[in-house]
């Protein structure tokens, strides 16, 4: 198993990149509201069919621990509305707040990352791929957020060292598979309410702020529909 602790790792460094290139774009340029919906439905469409292929699948291979995958998704569900009723008590500009979401999303994403490719799934590297659009996305939301009050170099110097914990989030991914069915379960039970909350609440609820139209819907599945016919192909 130490063989694979790089692929971890590597494979959780895609999301570190995306990152990293999503806070680029939000400090050389601001996407208009149709483009940047147009991506979170895109977004949306790729996560979700990771969260189908890998996560759900596995959590589907597990009828034994289900007392486990429910704890997991309460806490990761409790732990979400928490972050997100201390952005309410901050008022609309509590950019600190945003932040600690939007890295809290990440760093489950990595984790996840890690989990699925120690685990020895086939669909570990296309889960990687699936997730990339949606931290490029929470990169460019972290960016936008810090260029507030930061200056251009800080916020990508924050960015880089998110993309930094985002690897050694995939390295404690590989940690958590070394221990047993129980932790390895609710983990991936937190994944998925982590998930499902990121594309509901922050991906899709953002998107339709405007004015979407059969594009964004079409757009959306587009980009599910390999993904998911892929997922199915590799597991």
């Amino acid at each position: 198993m130490s063989g694979v602790l790089p692929v971890s790792v590597g494979y959780a460094a895609i999301g570190g990149v995306s990152v990293v290139l999503g806070s680029v774009l939000a400090t050389r340029r601001e996407l208009s509201t149709r483009t940047q919906s147009l991506v979170q439905h895109a977004a949306a469409g790729t996560v979700l069919a990771g969260l189908v292929v890998d996560v759900l699948a596995k959590l589907l291979a597990r009828p034994g621990q289900l007392a486990y995958t429910a704890i997991g998704m309460v806490l990761g569900l409790a732990g979400m509305l928490a972050i997100r009723q201390f952005a309410g008590s901050e008022g609309s500009g509590g950019m600190g707040s945003l932040v600690v979401t939007v890295v809290t999303d990440i760093l489950v994403d990595g984790v996840l990352i890690g989990l699925s490719v120690a685990l020895g799934s086939g669909t570990g590297l296309l889960f990687a791929i699936a997730l990339a659009p949606e931290m490029g996305l929470l990169g460019v939301t972290a960016a936008q957020s810090l260029a507030q009050r930061w200056s251009p170099g800080r916020v990508l110097a924050a960015a880089a060292g998110i993309g930094v914990a985002i690897t050694g989030a995939g390295g404690l991914g590989w940690l958590i598979a070394q221990t047993n069915a129980a932790l390895i379960t609710g983990v991936l039970g937190l994944g998925a309410s982590v998930i499902i909350y990121l594309i509901m609440e922050e991906l899709l609820r953002e998107a339709h702020e405007v004015d979407t139209g059969s594009t964004e819907v079409a757009v959306l599945f587009g980009c599910f529909l390999p993904f998911f016919l892929a997922g199915v192909a590799v597991g």
